[in-house]
């Protein structure tokens, strides 16, 4: 774990008598503020800047001054607070448990990332891009044809210019269209990373069905209003 730097430890010093040592890095009220809350409260990259660090725990610091005086006026007894604390809480739990589920799926291999990018060709090798326009309008967009269904990216693939393409129940104008695949390299770590990602919702999904399925769940009975 990184130490905070003298200086913040200097600065430090003026929060009480005595400065704090080791892994507490402040106290408000007789409440500490541990090293380790501190590096949480930073991002990426300001962990060994000085100003950051004063910055991040003037931040701890103020929450937990208005905690205090929150909790003196009896705001966490009202129930909008209570649920949204427990809504917190519980999600918290939730992305931690689920982080655990998206490590535990294998990363794929080379055979299944290259069967993945022949299964979506407008994704990777063929990917293209494409000027449309609302059928009768004149402000085009620009279409990628990665975030197409397979239905949708062939029906703009193989489409000529000026024809009349419908996506759903729009009707679009093919304004233009040229090519998009990059790099092989690029195109393979892509789609492994793309597969993986479906594989992990997979596995999300897999467990939720799991968990529903050995649970007891009750719901009330919908009433007409």
């Amino acid at each position: 774990m990184r130490k905070v730097p003298p200086l913040l430890l200097l600065l430090l010093a003026g929060c009480s008598g005595d400065a704090p040592t080791g892994q507490v890095v402040a106290r408000v009220d007789g409440s500490e503020v541990t090293r380790r809350e501190l590096m949480a409260e930073l991002q990426a990259g300001q962990e060994s800047d000085v100003a950051q660090q004063a910055a991040a725990l003037d931040r701890v610091i103020d929450r937990k001054l208005l905690v205090a005086a929150a909790k003196d006026a009896l705001v966490d007894r009202t129930p909008t607070v209570q649920i949204a604390q427990r809504r917190a809480a519980e999600a918290v739990l939730a992305q931690a448990y689920l982080a655990q589920v998206d490590a535990g799926v294998n990363v794929p291999d080379d055979g299944s990332v290259a069967r993945y990018r022949a299964d979506h060709p407008w994704r990777y090798g063929q990917r293209f891009g494409a000027l449309v326009a609302h059928d009768g309008q004149d402000a085009p967009v620009a279409v990628d044809s990665a975030a197409l269904s397979a239905d949708d990216a062939a029906q703009f693939g193989r489409a000529n210019k000026d024809m009349v393409l419908t996506v759903g129940s729009v009707r679009y104008r093919l304004v233009d269209r040229w090519p998009m695949a990059s790099p092989d390299a690029a195109q393979q770590a892509q789609a492994r990373a793309d597969l993986m990602a479906e594989r992990q919702v997979a596995r999300r999904q897999e467990v939720l069905k799991k968990l529903r399925a050995r649970a007891v769940i009750l719901r009330q009975s919908a009433t007409p209003e």
